[in-house]
């Protein structure tokens, strides 16, 4: 499995980081040539690349995520907590971070 689907995408990482996101991550979005993935963070051009387990550790019990088993889709909500949000994705950590930002957006965490 590459790396880009094991982490957020670039565009939830800017996301993520305009909402607040300010914890540690293994790996960030880094502006050189192109866009990459790296161990370590920079001070500009950087977003981080967090993946399922670090998103998990910052959302709440209530929220889940499953394999839909077609097509590689990831199905995640926070059903157990109004305002209720259902969302799909490529891969797990693309689901947990659209369930942070709808949170952190609704002003839950």
């Amino acid at each position: 499995m590459k790396i880009e689907d094991k982490v957020v995408s670039l565009e939830l990482a800017k996301r993520m980081k305009e909402l607040g996101w300010d914890y540690e991550t293994e790996r960030y979005w880094i502006k050189q040539v192109e866009w990459i993935i790296v161990p370590y963070k920079q001070e500009y051009f950087c977003y981080p690349a967090p993946d399922a387990i670090e998103i998990g550790e910052r959302l709440p019990h209530y929220s889940q995520t499953k394999f839909a088993g077609t097509n590689e889709i990831w199905i995640g909500n926070a059903k157990y907590y109004p305002p209720s949000f259902e969302t799909t994705g490529k891969n797990e950590a693309e689901i947990r971070g659209k369930m942070w930002c709808y949170l952190k957006e609704k002003e839950i965490l």
